[in-house]
Formats: structure tokens, C-alpha cells, sequence
């Protein structure tokens, strides 16, 4: 559960207590406030309910897949969504808004969950609900979402968005899909109601527990031409390298990234430890600087006129 207390946005984790009777949005709506966010994680539990009968609805692959096909859609730059410390962004689902927020490796929207699906308890507020679903490379999680500022940005029809961990697109007037290397979710229509797929979990401190980090090492994809800006890596589970500016294949991109993690502790100089990498330029920026670009690499090749970056995630 996203909730605003002290300048924060924390995720609140909640315990499953059974099946929901719950049409209410309420838990769903996003309030304003404008202080600075970031989002960190509690520790709780999560079960199935007092019915041992009852299956449980949060785990396994729902019988439709959900996706989209990123070459389909017009890709946006994720920084435009940026506010606040997080990434944010809404969509209008038949009239309706809908929000989403990124941040500690994971997507979590505002919808409406199955009355199929058990509340979530987060005391001292009674069950609930969920009122938002959270995703990252692991799979997704139901939650809740409570006192977020508002998103300023949207995210518009035929548009999609990487945010490294996952992406999400706009797919049409009244559908919003998001999808990981390992789950994905669809919010439709005005009631904004959530269908899944993959692996979802009974909670999201279960999901969180799983890392949201993509995998390192190369496979297939990788050798093809990308134009900046293009975020590689985000959806085959390679390690994150984003091109900013130029042609050049993920692979290159990625080895580039590497090769400076590898050297910059041993041959890196002055408080960015810059250091050649071939015929690249890497640097790592002070802390003001990596916010401000969200990176906490910068490789240069002024020569082909390239740049890649090593995105913030978390």
C-alpha cells in the first residue's frame, strides 16, 4: 500500500483475509499531496483466509495472456514522467483516470480487483480491497494505494513506456497493459477492473523478496541496431543499459557498461571516477548529477557520436 506519512510514499504491506465483497474505490483513489517521495517497503504476512477450501487466487497464470508488442506502439522517454523522486504517470480508461507509479524496481496501478480476490488487511484500517496491482521482474502482487500526489503526466493512446524492470503501454481507449519478464496485468474500461497473468503472489512482500534486478549476461536480441533514446535490456532479462543518443546494437552497450564496472574502482579518476574505456569516455556522476539524469553511469564516444547510460532503478 502506497501511503504518504512524513514526506514518504510507503509501501504498506497488508495480509490476505479472504474474499472481497468490496465494489468500493476508495482504496484505489490516489490523494494529493506534494511532498517528496520515495517508496519504501514494511514488513508483513499474507494468507489465504479462514476457508482452507478456498483456492488461492493470487498465485499462478490466469487463463487469458496479456502483452503487447512494443514495435506496434509509439515509444515515450521514461523521464518525462519523472516527478518527485518517482516515475508517474495516468491514463484515461473510458472517460476514467488511472494512475501508475514506479519506483524500488516495480510498476504498481491503480484498479479494481476481482471480487474473487481476498482483502488486504493493513492495520489499524479494516480489510479492504486491493486497490492497485504492483509488478516488477519477479512477477505482481495485489495492493493497495493510498495518499500518492497525483500523476502530471499521461500516458497516451498508441504510447508505451519502459521503466527498465517492466513497461507498460496504452494499447487502446480503454486498456492499459504492463508486462515483466515473468507477469503482466491489463486495467480496462471505466471501472478500471484488473485481469493478470504469470506469476502473481499472495503479497507484496513476497514479490519484493524476490529482487526485481534483470539478470546479467547476453542471448538473443542483443545484436540488433537500436536508435537513442531505447532502453535495452528492459524485457529479455539482461542487465540495463540505455541508449541516449546514436546506433548501436544492446550488445555493445551492454559490454561498454561492464567493461567500466570492471575498472573504475582500479583505473577510475577524481570524484566521478572517469576512466577510458577503449575509445569511450565513462564516468560515474556525484550524486546531484546521477538524480538529475538518472544514471549511475555516462559513457561517451564522441567520435560516433554515442552516448549510453546505466539507469537509475531503484
Amino acid at each position: 500500500m502506497f501511503r504518504m506519512t512524513a514526506g514518504l510514499a510507503v509501501v504498506m504491506l497488508g495480509t490476505l483475509v479472504g474474499c472481497s465483497s468490496s465494489d468500493s474505490e476508495d482504496a484505489a483513489a490516489s490523494q494529493s499531496n506534494n511532498d517528496q517521495s520515495e517508496v519504501q517497503s514494511q514488513s508483513t504476512s499474507a494468507s489465504e483466509g479462514d476457508n482452507p477450501k478456498m483456492p488461492s487466487p493470487t498465485k499462478g497464470t490466469s487463463a487469458d495472456s496479456i502483452g503487447f508488442d512494443e514495435s506496434a506502439y509509439q515509444k515515450i522517454d521514461v523521464q518525462r514522467f519523472s516527478q518527485n523522486g518517482i516515475k508517474a504517470f495516468y491514463v484515461t480508461l473510458d472517460g476514467k483516470k488511472s494512475e501508475c507509479f514506479y519506483s524500488d524496481g516495480a510498476v504498481t496501478c491503480i484498479g479494481k480487483a476481482d471480487s474473487s480476490i481476498p482483502d488486504v488487511e493493513v492495520p489499524p484500517f479494516p480489510p479492504q480491497s486491493p486497490g492497485a496491482i504492483m509488478l516488477n521482474t519477479s512477477g505482481a502482487a495485489y495492493t493497495l494505494v493510498e495518499g500518492v500526489p497525483p500523476a502530471q503526466e499521461e500516458l497516451d493512446d498508441g504510447q508505451w513506456t519502459s521503466f527498465g524492470t517492466a513497461a507498460c503501454a496504452k494499447t487502446d481507449a480503454n486498456k492499459l497493459v504492463c508486462q515483466s519478464d515473468n507477469a503482466a496485468f491489463a486495467i480496462e474500461g471505466k471501472d478500471k477492473n484488473i485481469r493478470t497473468s504469470g506469476k502473481v503472489f499472495d503479497s507484496v512482500e513476497e514479490l519484493m523478496a524476490q529482487g526485481s534486478e534483470p539478470a546479467r549476461g547476453y542471448s538473443q536480441g542483443t545484436d540488433a541496431l537500436v536508435q537513442g533514446p531505447m532502453m535495452c535490456g528492459a524485457m529479455e532479462g539482461h542487465r540495463l543499459a540505455e541508449v541516449v543518443k546514436g546506433e548501436m546494437t544492446c550488445a555493445e552497450a551492454m559490454d561498454v557498461l561492464d567493461r567500466y564496472d570492471a575498472i573504475k574502482d582500479t583505473e577510475g579518476g577524481g570524484n566521478t571516477l572517469t576512466a577510458q574505456v577503449g575509445d569511450w569516455t565513462c564516468s560515474s556522476p556525484t550524486a546531484a548529477r546521477s538524480e538529475e539524469l538518472q544514471a549511475v553511469t555516462v559513457c561517451e564516444d564522441p567520435e560516433r557520436g554515442l552516448e549510453v547510460r546505466d539507469p537509475v532503478t531503484g
